[in-house]
């Protein structure tokens, strides 16, 4: 499909904003705040450089596009959910500014609304955007240089296009500094230059020059620092263990390459669809398309391929051995963008053929989408908010020993309790295991019904209030939840107990 020539006007402009504002409404609404298992190791980053004004070297080191913004977050709102989080939120936002752009230059207006509404609503898009999830940045910086190679290879003025390719450079190593998977965007944009070979001209040099001047000056700045130009690799491979002896410990199976197909494709542990059902309509389209004469980009089809692939591949081999690194169902937010463009290129050539058709498919799938994120949202911010809650309540009591689950000891390191006069022991994965500790306790607090993280929490951690031995605790506080009949993360609602006295 060739490249729209519609203009785009200050009508756009607004309709983006619109859209935008849509966006950032329902996220917020649907907030989710922090919890994940990498919070405490993130925020830890923020707190060595504002307080102890050091820099930890582990592999967020070198994501300048994320923690940049981020430490002025921090420094303006502190280092807390708010802080951390708006960033990621805002970069969210702002891609459906993006793919508004990008839908423009591939299919007009019709095509940009309709892909910036698919975005608003994307089930993975709304909820992780409000937790601690760094991907985000990463991906808004692929969008934007993915426009600017699209507005480079299509616009009429040679100023103009030649300003598109050093945006795409920087776009681009942008990206790469949010997460070196990035690099992979090379493949491509090298697919739209031989596609569009015949409109490309002598500004082509623009960014081969500003390619090899910026590119370069990063690989000697590595080169300095580290000796090794490409250290981002080396440090993401290091830190997730896919090196040395413990790389065994990550073989990759036949069960690795089915990881994220199943996150496409099946409901997640909530039971909600993950990516809606967007991964399925884009099936049908891809199969039905050519006999029903429907058409999308091949721009944004190889774009979607080539991440794709370079996550389902990412495999290395160590020790004699193919290893893969742990496969996080946030890893693959790349995808998201490219997915929409793809459906909305099949979308809008359904609108243009059939309009009351292709009205009630954009319709039908938008509400899918928000049947999907609401309760998957809700699986989360409940959960998160019971443990901030919690905290918060324990700090008005004496200061003592708290015994609970790692889910609280977790938070307890987020919000870095004061060290004089708490203590925080935690208990065993088991209930079995738990037995012996709960009816050793003799003093302090006791913590229960705490959820875990849905997705990748420790769903046997959760210490039930029927595992306390009887008539040694009293109930201080109980934080409205359900009632023993909830989901495996949240099985009962949290509450918080006291050793009686002269019960030890």
């Amino acid at each position: 499909m060739p490249a729209a020539r519609e203009p785009f006007t200050s009508r756009d402009v607004v309709l983006a904003l619109s859209l935008m504002g849509l966006g950032l409404a329902l996220r917020a609404a649907l907030w989710s705040g922090y919890g994940l298992g990498d919070d405490p190791i993130l925020k830890a980053q923020f707190v060595a450089i504002i307080r102890d004004g050091r820099f930890i070297p582990d592999n967020q080191g070198y994501r300048v596009t994320w923690w940049l913004p981020t430490l002025i977050s921090t420094r303006l709102f502190g280092i807390n959910q708010l802080g951390l989080i708006l960033p990621i939120t805002l970069a969210s936002t702002l891609a459906i500014g993006a793919v508004y752009a990008i839908g423009h230059q591939l299919y007009g207006r019709v095509g940009a609304v309709i892909a910036a509404l698919l975005l608003v609503v994307h089930p993975f898009d709304v909820v992780w955007s409000t937790m601690l999830s760094s991907d985000y940045v990463c991906s808004l910086m692929s969008a934007i240089t993915m426009w600017c190679v699209l507005r480079a290879t299509s616009h009429p003025d040679v100023a103009v296009r030649r300003r598109a390719w050093i945006g795409a450079v920087i776009a681009l190593l942008a990206a790469y500094h949010a997460k070196m998977s990035a690099a992979v965007l090379v493949i491509p944009i090298a697919v739209i230059l031989l596609m569009r070979r015949r409109d490309l001209g002598r500004e082509l040099w623009t960014a081969i020059g500003w390619g090899a001047a910026l590119g370069g000056f990063v690989l000697v700045v590595y080169w300095a620092l580290s000796g090794n130009p490409l250290a981002p690799l080396e440090l993401e491979v290091r830190f997730q263990g896919l090196t040395g002896p413990n790389a065994v410990n990550r073989l990759a199976t036949r069960g690795t390459f089915e990881i994220y197909p199943r996150m496409l494709f099946e409901r997640g542990p909530t039971g909600d669809f993950v990516y809606g059902l967007y991964p399925h309509a884009f099936v049908v389209f891809l199969l039905l398309g050519w006999i029903l004469k429907l058409r999308t980009a091949p721009e944004a089809l190889w774009w979607l391929t080539v991440v794709f692939l370079a996550m389902e591949l990412n495999v290395q081999r160590a020790e004699g051995q193919w290893v893969a690194g742990f496969r996080n169902v946030r890893h693959l937010h790349g995808i998201v963008y490219p997915l929409v463009l793809v459906l909305a290129g099949y979308l809008a050539s359904l609108y243009r053929r059939w309009v009351p058709v292709g009205a009630v498919a954009i319709a039908g799938l938008m509400a899918m989408s928000l049947w999907e994120a609401v309760p998957l949202a809700r699986s989360f911010g409940p959960t998160f908010h019971d443990r901030g809650t919690m905290a918060a309540e324990l700090l008005k009591l004496q200061p003592g020993t708290i015994t609970g689950d790692v889910a609280m000891h977790m938070r307890w390191d987020l919000d870095e309790w004061p060290a004089t006069g708490w203590k925080y022991v935690e208990l065993a994965n088991s209930a079995d295991a738990r037995k012996a500790q709960l009816d050793a306790v003799t003093e302090g607090y006791v913590l229960t019904g705490m959820g875990q993280e849905p997705f990748y929490g420790c769903h046997p951690c959760i210490v039930r209030a029927a595992e306390l031995p009887p008539d040694r605790f009293e109930l201080l506080l109980e934080l409205p939840g359900p009632d023993g009949d909830g989901p495996v993360w949240r099985p009962e609602r949290a509450r918080l107990w006291k050793v009686r006295s002269g019960s030890g």
